[in-house]
C-alpha cells in the first residue's frame, strides 16, 4: 500500500479545568464539530471527532487552506469555550477500516502533537508541525502570527459583535445582509453596520483572506 501523506489536525480547548456541566458541553461541542465537518466535507479527509473527553478532538484534512477557517467558525459556534489548533503534515497509517482518525497512526500525529505543545507554551490560537527545510516554514510562520492578531482581536468583541458575526457568513456559510441580520437580531440596520466597524469585521476579512493565501502556497511547497 502506498503511504498517505495528510495534515493532521488537533484541537484543545483552553481553559478546559473551568468548564461546569460537561455532558451539555459535549453535546454543544459535538454538534459543532459536525456542523463543521459539513461545512468543510470538501477539505475533511477523515472528520474531527472528540478523541479525549470533551478537552481534545482530532480529524485529518486534505490540505491545510481550511484550518484557519475551520477554527473560526468552530470557537464562534461554542463561544464562550474556546479552542486553539495544531496541524501537522506527514505520514499517515490506517489501522482499522474506514476514516475513522482513532484508528490511525504516523508521523502526521506526531507533529501535530509537537505543534500543540508550542501552541500551549507560546499562547498561539494556531500552530502547524512540519519537517520540511525551505519557504514552507515561513509561510507557516506568517500565517501563526496573522491568525493570532486576528484571534486578539475576536477575544475583545462584545456579546452584540459576536452574534452579529457569528450571522454575517464571514465566506464561510450563505451570508446574510445586513438588513436580514438585522430584522433576525432586532436591531437596526445602522446598529449592525457600527458592530462591523466596532468588531473590525473588514480588517477580519483580510486578515482572513492573507492566511488562506498562505496555505494554500504552503500546500503547494509541500
Amino acid at each position: 500500500m502506498q503511504p498517505l501523506f495528510k495534515w493532521v489536525v488537533i484541537g484543545d480547548m483552553v481553559g478546559s479545568r473551568r468548564v461546569g456541566s460537561r455532558p451539555d458541553v459535549r453535546e454543544r461541542i459535538v454538534k459543532s464539530l459536525a456542523r463543521v465537518n459539513r461545512a468543510f466535507s470538501k477539505s475533511i479527509w477523515a472528520p474531527l471527532r472528540l478523541i479525549k473527553g470533551i478537552d481534545e478532538f482530532s480529524g485529518v484534512l486534505e490540505s491545510p487552506e481550511a484550518v484557519s477557517d475551520i477554527l473560526g467558525m468552530l470557537n464562534l459556534r461554542v463561544h464562550p469555550l474556546r479552542f486553539r489548533l495544531a496541524a501537522g503534515f506527514g505520514e499517515i497509517r490506517t489501522l482499522s477500516p474506514g476514516r475513522d482518525v482513532g484508528g490511525m497512526d504516523g508521523s502526521a500525529f506526531h507533529r501535530a502533537s509537537e505543534a500543540m505543545e508550542r501552541a500551549k507554551r507560546e499562547r498561539l490560537p494556531l500552530a502547524f508541525g512540519l519537517d520540511l527545510e525551505g519557504l514552507a516554514p515561513l509561510l507557516a510562520g506568517a500565517a501563526e502570527a496573522t491568525e493570532a492578531l486576528g484571534s486578539a482581536i475576536r477575544e475583545k468583541w462584545p456579546a452584540a459583535v459576536r452574534e452579529i458575526a457569528s450571522l454575517s457568513g464571514n465566506g464561510l456559510e450563505p451570508e446574510l445582509t445586513q438588513k436580514e441580520i438585522a430584522r433576525r437580531t432586532c436591531r437596526s440596520q445602522q446598529a449592525v453596520s457600527r458592530a462591523a466597524v466596532r468588531g473590525r469585521f473588514r480588517d477580519l476579512s483580510r486578515g482572513e483572506a492573507s492566511v488562506r493565501k498562505l496555505l494554500a502556497e504552503l500546500s503547494r511547497q509541500v
